[in-house]
């Protein structure tokens, strides 16, 4: 097909409209948050509690550097705020 986009591009595209549409979700809506205590036992760890704990060690991982030119900063709210706002790691522990 002559003139048609590839793949990968089409996909980067809809990408980014799911980003947008995420992010102009998330600005309009009221965010709950349920404290998890992140200082138990590992004997008395729940489900929820061990999640938790497998999400704050991928998040620890960091981002090295962090884009300020995406053409949409929802994008950043919606990476950084949940461990910002969660006493969990904090967001040093999280963006070296």
């Amino acid at each position: 097909m002559l003139g048609a986009a590839p793949l990968g591009q089409k996909i980067q595209r809809d990408h980014d409209i799911l980003w947008q549409d995420m992010a102009a979700w998330v600005e309009n809506i009221a965010v709950k948050v349920r404290n998890v205590d992140a200082h138990m036992p590992k004997s008395c760890a729940t489900e929820e509690y061990q999640n938790n704990e497998q999400v704050d060690k991928a998040a620890k991982i960091g981002v090295v550097q962090v884009d300020l030119d995406w053409e949409c900063t929802g994008e950043l709210f919606v990476a950084r705020w949940p461990h910002e706002t969660s006493g969990h790691l904090g967001k040093d522990a999280i963006y070296r």
